[in-house]
This record gives C-alpha cells, sequence and structure tokens, in this order.
C-alpha cells in the first residue's frame, strides 16, 4: 500500500513539474515578435513590457509598449507574466505613478482593467503601467 502511495506523488510530483517547465519558456529560447518585461536601459528598478523585435546573440532589439525603443541583454529580459492580481505601478491622468492590482483582461492582450490602492479603477494599457523589479 505504501509504495503505490509513493508511486501516485511521485506521478502527480513529475506531472506538476512538467506543467511548470512547459508554462514558463525559457530566456534563451526567447526571439522576434515574443513580448517580455524588459529592463530600460541602466535602470534595473523597473521591466517594462515590451516586444522583441530583432536577436543578435544574447542581445535583443526591443520595441517598448510605449513607442521607445532599445536594446538589453537577454539577461535584463523576463517572459510576460501580467494577469489578474499582478501588482503594477500605473500612470494615472495626473501623471503620477501609483500601486494598483490587475482586476481583470481585456479582448487585447495589452488592455485590462486596474484597481488602485486608493479604490479608484481605470481601464488601462501596457504602454501605461510597469512592474516592480523585485
Amino acid at each position: 500500500m505504501t509504495s503505490i502511495v509513493k508511486t501516485m506523488l511521485l506521478a502527480v510530483a513529475l506531472g506538476l513539474a512538467g506543467c511548470a517547465t512547459a508554462a514558463a519558456p525559457q530566456t534563451a529560447q526567447l526571439g522576434a515578435g515574443d513580448w517580455v518585461l524588459a529592463h530600460w536601459q541602466e535602470d534595473r528598478t523597473y521591466f517594462w513590457p515590451a516586444t522583441i523585435t530583432a536577436r543578435t546573440g544574447d542581445e535583443l532589439t526591443l520595441q517598448y509598449d510605449d513607442g521607445d525603443v532599445g536594446t538589453q541583454d537577454i539577461d535584463d529580459v523576463r517572459a510576460f507574466d501580467w494577469a489578474p492580481g499582478t501588482r503594477l505601478e500605473c500612470r494615472w491622468s495626473d501623471d503620477v505613478w501609483y500601486w494598483a492590482t490587475i482586476a481583470q483582461t481585456g479582448a487585447s492582450r495589452a488592455d485590462f482593467r486596474v484597481q488602485y490602492d486608493d479604490g479608484d479603477k481605470e481601464a488601462t494599457n501596457t504602454s501605461r503601467c510597469r512592474s516592480s523589479a523585485e
């Protein structure tokens, strides 16, 4: 009986490990067209949404969602992972950054609704938000 339980637990653990690997793309596999979160220039405080437009070795050319273009080493990007519940800083209409949580995703991958820490809610998009590098 104990060996059956151990075998079942091992199978479940291996299955979960396989799912985690499949769900988290490796940065080594990233290429043109992939949506990522990347640092901007030398700023290591935030990650900004961007699309890879070209890759040369470990250097990526990026089109940031806010319109900027830049290059980053592949070590300075991660797979895009924003989803409901993700904590972000978003720029309100007064152009000040405030903490918010994604409440709901929209029809396009870039649109979503956030709820700010003060209770305000807003429809926004990735060009107006950033995530902490922590």
